[in-house]
């Protein structure tokens, strides 16, 4: 990840992002325990104007997205990006609050292709908003230190070890097993 970050106390990351549009910096937040994750991805986030449609207001909605310099050159979406590592490909994802800077594990909402308009899913979205805690932006002034260290994870039925926000090798099951009890005896 290109972008500058701040690591808060309440289990939240800030991503710096540049907004296109504004030719602006705004406030990205995810859950802390995914960053090593996300930062592995050679892309420098930005904010953009989604073309595809209007949002309920009549303006554009906006997203997170960037293009991933290390995978031919690939445009990648964080909400999906996110999604998909929580809960696999298999889905489709959209943000329960409709805010496009709030990319809590708990704002993810997942359901399944050609459902996103049903009542089902609708009730349901509906009831998970109740319950979706309020997002404080930046009043946390009190912030951890960077602590990356190695992290093996799955992406698309790979295992990736991940150093220092770098993906630095990828193995097979038996390869990072080994490798993760190696690093557990260190500790």
């Amino acid at each position: 990840m290109i972008n500058d970050f701040k690591h808060l106390s309440q289990g939240l990351t800030v991503i710096f992002c540049n907004n296109t549009l504004l030719k602006s910096i705004e406030e990205v937040y995810v859950d802390t325990t995914l960053f090593n994750y996300i930062s592995a991805f050679n892309v420098e986030w930005k904010i953009w104007v989604d073309k595809k449609g209007n949002n309920v207001s009549g303006k554009r909605d906006r997203v997170v997205g960037g293009v991933d310099l290390d995978n031919d050159r690939r445009i990648v979406f964080l909400k999906r990006l996110i999604g998909e590592y929580l809960h696999g490909q298999d889905y489709s994802y959209s943000l329960l609050n409709g805010d496009y800077f709030d990319l809590r594990n708990d704002n993810i909402y997942k359901f399944k292709n050609g459902t996103g308009h049903s009542s089902q899913v609708r009730a349901e979205k509906k009831e998970l908003l109740q319950l979706l805690p309020s997002l404080a932006k930046m009043v946390d002034t009190d912030i951890m230190a960077s602590n990356i260290d190695v992290k093996i994870v799955e992406y698309h039925n790979q295992l990736l070890v991940i150093e220092d926000n770098t993906v630095v090798k990828e193995l097979t099951s038996d390869q990072a097993t080994a490798l993760s009890n190696y690093f557990n005896t260190l500790k």
